[in-house]
Formats: C-alpha cells, structure tokens, sequence
C-alpha cells in the first residue's frame, strides 16, 4: 500500500490525468491549500474508504499528519494480510480496491488477533503490535463503526467495541514534560509577543495542541470577567483561590467525536497577559473584520491552526538546541504534560493529592480518571525545578506564571505587523 497525507498544503494538477488528456476546462490545475490523504494499492488505485477515514481525520485536526501517514500503513499491512489469507483460503482473486475494501467489512474481531498473534511470532516488538492493533481500532472506531452526521454506519458489528485486542506486556511509561526553564528558552528565541504569550497559555491551560484554536477572545473575556471564585466541576462546586480563574474549552474528544465542553483553571496572569494582547493594535486590526475573534492569530492575522502551532513549537525548539538553551526536542503535548506536572506539585488547587488528580483529570478531559493515574502517578521531579523563590518559598502555578510574564514580556508596537 502506498498512503500520501497533505496538511495544508499546495497541490499541483497540471499534469493530471483530467488537466492533460480530457482537457477539462472547469478543472482547477492547482490547489493552494489542500487537506487529505490518499491511499493506494500495488497497481496505484485509490482505496476510497481508508482514504475517506485518514482525510476525515487530518481536516478535522484528530491526526496529526505523521500520525496519518503510520495508521495508513499500518492497516495497509492488514489488508496485505487479509488478500493474501483469503487467497490461500479460496483460491479467489481478489483485485479490485472495492474487493480489497469488501475483506474489511468481513472481517471478525478472531481474525485481527490471529494477525496480531502472527505479528508476535514474527518477531515484531509488542510496541509494534501494539501500533497496529490501534491503527485498525481506530479504523473501526472512528470510520467503519461510527455513525457522521446523516451517513449511516459502514459497518454494524464493531470487533473494537470493547477495547484494543492485543494484551502483551504493559510497562509504564513516565510522561515528558516541558520544564518552566525550557518554556522560558522557547520564548528567549522569539521576539513575538504573540507567540509568547501562545506558549505560556499552552503550558498554563493544558489544552491539547486541538483545542488551542477554538479558544476565542471572548471565552478569554469572560473568564476574566467571573463574578465568583467558585466553579461547578464534575458535577461539584469547588473553590477557585483568586490566582486563578475558570476557563470553558471546546475539548477534542467526547462522544463520538463531537465537540464536549470542559472547564480548566487557569492563572489570572496568564489571562491578563493575553488580554493585554488584544488590547494591541496589531491584533484589533484583524479581529475588528471577526464576529467572534480567535483568541490567537498567526503572522497574516488569520485563526491559527494546530499544524501551524506544531510547527511554530519545531521551529522554536531547534534554534533553542542551536543555542544550547535546551538539549531535547519540545512537542505541543509536551506543555500539556507540563501543565499537568505544576498542577500536581501545588497544593493551591486542592490539598490532597488524589483530590488534585480528581480535579487535573476534569481539567484534561480524561474521560476516565484511571488514564490520569496511569499517566501521572510518578511524575519526574525535575518539573519542580526553579518553583522557589529567593526566601526558599515553594512557588505555585499562579505565581510562576505571572514571573515568566514579568521575565519575558515584549511590547507590541503601533508598527509591528507580526
């Protein structure tokens, strides 16, 4: 199988089929900003359902595009499995993508772990396995199994309805956090408030790489504007101590993919700082033209996108390596992960620790708490870094944030055009 996955990215038709031999005149010959993928056979035809479910994924931001690229090969593996068991099987052939595609739709939960088990015997590493279950899981999940919109179900029987199917051996895995001091070296390397300010809400709201652009100026304002230092979470009124206010977020992952609102605590300096930044006239010249402005813009003053955060956070952290003010590569979930690191060594929020795993686990969208468990129980110590001030006080979130700002920020003049 052969996968191609495009993120916003330039396509060139002039040398297409429908451009060069059917003369189309309606056909565009190029595509300034596409999103999708494609995957083809050995003979180079389109499997149309695989490339449905990846491009769903990518345009939707529920894949990353590496992401993408190893799911598509990965379940391209399976279907290589699958023609070549039935041939051994029935001695049918088996062309056509819609044949290939058909074995899918026949396939039994039995078979996949026959694949799984064969892989092992193989030699492949259990993380390998492991990949593999979740590729062909996801295609069933989110694809095969799942009801969009008006379209009915492709398939009825789901072999995925009760969880992954490859149970090998699970060691845990302790998470990667950003650090406050390699969150300040990322800054250290722009001299962009905007993205600036972008980084530290990253670290200071835990919200997922997904998530950051559906964050409006209004949400901001509102959350700076509550009333009450209380917030209903999980169905419970909690107390808010006043370095701290309630933000609404549009999470990522509820219930079959649509959008599910949570709240995260966010620190007031955070807050204000942002505010700060669409107070600026740099940002008022772009978000005067919006009924609802995104709370981030990106250098030509339009809404910001995951891939392009992604991508702001890769070109950062090399010029950071380059000047030896990091020594590893920072990725998005990685600020998550640190988030959730500050959230657990302060007793602010809550004094007990199970009681601040509780309340991190509603700020994350876990939809489960035994996932918070598993990810955080041994977090690294070294996250506690610099969290003293210089009377050996124990610093909480609210105040690291609002040092980092005092330490990092930049003012945006009536010329600045980034």
């Amino acid at each position: 199988m052969i996968v191609r996955v495009y993120q916003s990215s330039g396509l060139n038709l002039s040398s297409s089929y429908a451009c060069k031999e059917l003369s189309l005149k309606n056909y565009p010959k190029e595509i300034e900003t596409f999103t999708g993928s494609v995957v083809l056979d050995k003979n180079m035809r389109v499997l149309p359902e695989l490339s449905n479910w990846l491009g769903y994924e990518l345009s939707h931001n529920f894949m990353s595009i590496k992401t993408a690229d190893t799911y598509g090969k990965s379940v391209g593996y399976f279907l290589d499995y699958l023609v070549k068991r039935e041939k051994g099987r029935s001695k049918s052939k088996i062309e056509s993508p819609e044949e290939i595609e058909e074995l899918l739709l026949a396939v039994n939960k039995s078979t996949i772990k026959e694949y799984l088990t064969t892989l092992k015997k193989e030699g492949k590493q259990n993380k390998t396995i492991a990949l593999r279950d979740a590729a062909i899981g996801n295609l069933f999940n989110n694809h095969l199994c799942m009801d969009k919109g008006n379209q009915d179900r492709i398939r009825e029987n789901n072999p995925y309805e009760h969880g992954f199917l490859y149970k090998g051996p699970k060691h845990q895995k302790i998470v990667s956090m950003c650090s406050v001091d390699e969150l300040t070296a990322l800054m250290r390397v722009t001299k962009s408030e905007r993205e600036r300010v972008l980084l530290q809400f990253m670290m200071d709201s835990g919200l997922r790489v997904s998530e950051v652009p559906r964050v409006t100026k209004r949400d901001i304002e509102q959350s700076l504007n509550y009333q009450t230092n209380v917030a209903i979470i999980d169905d419970e009124t909690i107390s808010v101590r006043s370095g701290y206010s309630v933000l609404k977020v549009a999470g990522s992952k509820g219930h079959k993919r649509e959008i599910k609102e949570r709240e995260t605590i966010v620190s007031i300096a955070t807050l204000t700082r942002l505010q700060r930044y669409h107070s600026t006239p740099l940002y008022k010249k772009y978000a005067r033209i919006m009924d609802d402005p995104p709370a981030f813009m990106n250098s030509h003053g339009e809404p910001i996108s995951a891939s392009s955060i992604s991508k702001l956070i890769y070109r950062l952290t090399k010029k950071a390596i380059n000047r030896d003010y990091v020594n590893r590569n920072i990725s998005p979930h990685m600020l998550r992960h640190g988030f959730a690191g500050l959230f657990l060594r302060g007793n602010d929020i809550e004094k007990e620790f199970t009681a601040r795993l509780k309340r991190l686990s509603n700020c994350l969208g876990h939809a489960n708490i035994t996932t918070t468990e598993t990810s955080y129980a041994n977090i690294p110590y070294d996250i506690a870094e610099k969290m003293i001030d210089l009377n050996g006080e124990i610093l909480n979130r609210s105040q690291i944030m609002e040092k980092l700002w005092l330490k990092t920020k930049l003012k945006i003049g009536l010329k600045d055009k980034k």
